[in-house]
């Protein structure tokens, strides 16, 4: 009978997993330099940033299509000094560079 409870529990956690699209057990809320894929890496939402931490005095961000290296996937990107702020949407392909954190908004 226990043998049957978990997998009925297992097999409920798949599928919730599979509907929502969502595969974060405890995303993490803040992310810094590196490419991430939204609704994979990070979460979907609204980011912001202090400007602290960078070694440049400047924090930079790009949205991408996807990861393919060219150039010609940007979306929108940009690079600037002191708070910042950028939406990511599920399916794009997120770069963080010059050392800023950058804090996913809740509720936002």
């Amino acid at each position: 009978m226990l043998k049957i409870v978990l997998l009925s529990a297992a097999v409920a956690a798949a599928f919730t997993l599979a509907t929502s699209g969502t595969a974060f057990a405890d995303p993490p809320a803040s992310f810094t330099d590196g490419t991430y894929l939204v609704g994979t890496d990070m979460p979907a939402g609204n980011y912001v940033t202090d400007g602290t931490g960078s070694l440049s005095g400047s924090c930079y961000w790009a949205r991408l299509k996807n990861d393919g290296g060219s150039g010609g996937e940007i979306i929108k990107n940009n690079v600037g000094a002191g708070p910042g702020r950028f939406t990511s949407r599920n399916g794009e392909v997120v770069e963080l560079s010059l050392g800023c954190t950058w804090t996913l908004r809740a509720g936002k």
